[in-house]
Order: structure tokens, then sequence, then C-alpha cells
């Protein structure tokens, strides 16, 4: 059998594939919240299954603005526990994550 290091084009596709993978959303990170609507979200109390939303927006939590950058705390599902900068934080869908700031109008 021939490692990957006598056969270059097993290494390059492996390098290849993992630079083209999108990074995944992991506690510690720092995410922007998007909403596909553009709206503002809110943070919930707790994940729902299956990525649901099954109660109202936290009390006495802020909106969270389109593009607001956010730390993700943990993980369970399709939910991101996540804190902002400053106020309460609390779970949002994972799709309401990107590891990138939206881009800003000149």
């Amino acid at each position: 059998w021939a490692s990957a290091r006598s056969r270059p084009d097993v290494g390059a596709s492996a390098t290849a594939a993992a630079k083209a993978a999108p990074r995944r959303i992991t506690p510690g990170d720092f995410a922007y919240h998007v909403n596909p609507q553009g709206q503002p979200g809110h943070v919930r109390a707790a994940p729902g299954p299956g990525g649901a939303v099954l109660d109202e927006p936290l009390p006495g939590a802020e909106q969270l603005a389109h593009g607001q950058r956010l730390r993700v705390t943990s993980l369970s599902g399709h939910w991101a526990k996540v804190a902002p900068d400053a106020g309460i934080g609390g779970w949002i869908p994972v799709e309401h994550l990107q590891l990138t700031p939206l881009p800003t109008a000149v």
C-alpha cells in the first residue's frame, strides 16, 4: 500500500477538500446574526426540538440586530446559545449565524 506521502495526488486532494469545506460554528466563536429576511431576531430561553421555535422571545432580552456580533457559548442540535457584547443571551437557530461579518455599505 502506498501512503499519502508517496502519492502526492492523494495528499493534495485531501488538502484541497479541507480548504473548500466551510468551517462549522463552535463554542467560543464570534458569529454574526443573519436573518434570511434581514429582520431583527430574538433569543429564546431554550432550544426547540428539530430547530422549532416553541417559546416566546426571552423576557428582558433586546432584539438582535441583523449583522450583530455574538459569542457562541454552546450548541444543542440546530441551536446555538449566544451572548451579545452587552445584554441578555439565549438560544437562536444555528442557521441564523455566520462566521464572517456582513459587508458594510459604502
